[in-house]
């Protein structure tokens, strides 16, 4: 349930971090987006790359379908928009805190990507895949260019010395006071289109065993046998708003202490979620890890805050080219 900012050097993980790219080298420039902090410029292969993944979630839906239907396009809008946002305000923030990666940092970064190429069997491999993920050698590149980006952005921000969000014990103190971290508890079943309503019924169980006293890790591990992988146990001492999983955060945030929440329906997948009191002793054991949690949350809302303004001018660009055109 855990976010992660980054980090993962797989294809599957960069094309998440693709949301988030930056270098801008391609040859031919999409779209262009300036603020007070800088200028930014975005690749037609980086716009293909963000339209055609989504795209690809509908591929029995054709151009027609988009063209003669609002809401599909809105849609596809909205999603290319939220990518090119994350990506414009990154760049633009590196712009106005002055970073950017040294030489030796570039460098690092092309040999994580020659060793990455050398895991494929061949050549041919490496290629399709690259064409398969709509991205292309040059891509992969800038995508990789910006995780080293990213993570010296966070750091600068958040360092104790060249950050932006101050704080000591009384401040750390009184955000746990009022209500900002919390404790929960949560086990997810999944399941498959063929056996969804027997585990949804399987999960409704273990929640009125859990409501009756029972442990929820006790009875994973009874069900450990039954149900292997398919069922899983986590439980998290301590965690803040935008550090965790969207769905599980909302439901542990609306329960009150000790309850239960009801059999959370997602997609292959079902939850149940118990909320836990803080535990004093976890807090003063961990207090180092809580400040980086803080300063996590303060950095992402910081982020959030800055590409609100920047999210109009994107969706009116978008607006003006056909994207469900594109292949």
């Amino acid at each position: 349930m855990m976010k992660r900012k980054f980090i993962s050097i797989t294809l599957c993980v960069a094309m998440i971090i693709a949301s988030l790219c930056c270098f801008t080298s391609c040859k031919k420039t999409a779209m262009t987006l300036e603020n007070e902090d800088g200028k930014f410029k975005i690749s037609h292969d980086l716009l293909r790359y963000f339209t055609m993944n989504y795209l690809n979630g509908y591929s029995d839906l054709t151009a027609e379908d988009f063209a003669s239907d609002e809401t599909l396009q809105n849609e596809l809008i909205d999603n290319v928009s939220a990518s090119i946002c994350d990506l414009a305000t990154y760049k633009l923030l590196a712009e106005k805190y002055d970073i950017s990666l040294t030489r030796e940092e570039k460098k690092e970064v092309k040999n994580t990507l020659k060793e990455y190429k050398k895991s494929y069997e061949s050549k041919d491999a490496y290629k399709k895949d690259l064409e398969a993920n709509f991205l292309t050698e040059k891509t992969l590149e800038e995508i990789y260019m910006l995780q080293a980006l990213f993570d010296k952005l966070f750091d600068h921000l958040t360092d104790e010395y060249t950050g932006i969000f101050k704080y000591d014990n009384d401040v750390i103190d009184a955000d746990i006071e009022a209500g900002n971290f919390f404790s929960a508890e949560y086990i997810v079943m999944y399941y498959t289109a063929d056996n969804k309503q027997e585990r949804l019924n399987e999960l409704q169980k273990m929640l009125d065993s859990a409501k009756g006293g029972a442990q929820m890790i006790t009875m994973r591990d009874e069900m450990y046998e039954k149900y292997g992988e398919q069922l899983v146990y986590n439980r998290e001492d301590i965690f803040t708003y935008t550090e965790m999983n969207e769905v599980y955060e909302n439901a542990v945030v609306s329960l009150d202490i000790g309850a239960f929440s009801e059999v959370i329906d997602m997609d292959n997948a079902a939850m149940i979620v118990h909320r836990l009191p803080l535990d004093s002793d976890y807090i003063d054991k961990n207090y180092n890890d809580i400040i980086a949690k803080y300063l996590s949350r303060e950095f992402f809302e910081y982020i959030e805050q800055y590409s609100s303004a920047l999210i109009p001018s994107i969706k009116e660009q978008c607006k003006d080219m056909k994207l469900w055109e594109m292949k």
